[in-house]
């Protein structure tokens, strides 16, 4: 059995020693975040782990008229290890937004999906921009965030001239 005496720790030491294994920690996390990083720049997923991709991912509808209904179809594709899974699909503006349908059973590797949109183009002139958010069980991408823009032309537009005299 030790004793106090027997047991004498040297702060100097102790606080080297932490700071050194601190260290080597900081390092290790750094080594495998840069090979993560460089893994899923080449598509490849290394941990296993579901990897949502869609695309595209920012949809440019252009000049549209207002008040019309522009559909859009995003592909949804699982990169990664494991089945994705979609939680919630939600737009940033429900009236503008509406979500049709989106995968509701595991999406696995190689078998890509759809989420389709109708897209309510409004009666505001001018550029749009709105977005839809896809929750899934990816944590690295965790919430994906889809841009749609348009521009809406002018509502009032010269149909005939009308002369006075």
């Amino acid at each position: 059995m030790l004793s106090r005496s027997m047991v004498k720790i040297d702060r100097t030491n102790f606080v080297r020693h932490v700071g050194r294994v601190a260290w080597a920690l900081a390092m290790l996390f750094c080594a495998v975040s840069a090979v993560r990083f460089l893994a899923r720049s080449q598509g490849l997923n290394l941990f296993g782990a579901p990897a949502l991709a869609v695309d595209p991912q920012q949809i440019d509808l252009g000049e549209v008229e207002p008040n019309s209904i522009v559909p859009v179809t995003v592909q949804v594709m699982n990169h990664g290890g494991g089945d994705l899974l979609i939680s919630q699909v939600k737009g940033s503006c429900d009236a503008c937004i509406r979500i049709l349908s989106y995968p509701q059973k595991p999406i696995t590797v190689g078998h890509p999906q759809q989420i389709r949109f109708e897209i309510d183009t409004g009666s505001t002139t001018g550029s749009i921009v709105k977005q839809a958010v896809i929750q899934s069980n990816d944590w690295t991408t965790k919430p994906l965030v889809l841009k749609f823009q348009w521009t809406n032309s002018s509502i009032l537009k010269p149909t005939a001239a009308i002369i006075l005299y």
